[in-house]
């Protein structure tokens, strides 16, 4: 078996008409996004934002943090999280976004004491990679739902998210690819 990695390294990230990459930024556009969480039961409404290094932000209720990637060719995307097929990673190419992460949130006040928190400014943010690079944050607001439902869906979302950006810049070129094998 054997896997290429693709690279793309991105400068920014931010807000446009349509999701795609162009001088090394990459534009998203939130509908695209808000289309991918009204899939999701219940998650009709999304807070959307970006955050960047040195924003007087901070970032709270962090479920998980994403890097765009997606199957080029020789697979599915995240097998076994956004399939019930639990087909073998490893092989074919897959396309991955560096520069930028998609950061997963929750609003559920109850739940948020078990979650993580980073700031993207001032001395804390010297300890965290993610304070280093753009950050696009998702937050899904549902007002009642199971809570493990929930946890689920916020991260299909996220996943989904970081497979249509990633999709975004298959007609760059990548500036590395690393081939991994692995006898079988």
């Amino acid at each position: 078996m054997k896997l290429n990695v693709e690279t793309i390294h991105i400068d920014d990230i931010q807000f446009g008409k349509e999701t795609i990459l162009k001088d090394g930024v990459l534009y998203i556009n939130k509908e695209d996004i808000l289309n991918i969480a009204r899939e999701e039961e219940g998650f009709e409404n999304l807070k959307i934002d970006i955050a960047r290094p040195g924003d007087s932000a901070r970032i709270i209720n962090v479920v998980d943090i994403v890097q765009p990637r997606c199957k080029v060719n020789g697979g599915i995307d995240w097998p076994g999280v956004l399939t019930d097929e639990y087909k073998i990673a490893g092989s074919g190419t897959t396309r991955v976004v560096a520069g930028m992460g998609v950061v997963l949130c929750q609003n559920n006040t109850y739940w948020s004491r078990k979650w993580g928190a980073f700031d993207m400014s001032g001395p804390c943010a010297e300890y965290t990679q993610y304070a280093q690079i753009p950050e696009l944050i998702l937050e899904p607001l549902v007002p009642e739902a199971d809570f493990r439902d929930y946890r689920e869906a916020i991260r299909r979302i996220g996943f989904k998210t970081s497979v249509i950006l990633a999709k975004s810049t298959l007609a760059t070129k990548a500036e590395n690819v690393e081939s991994r094998g692995r006898k079988v």
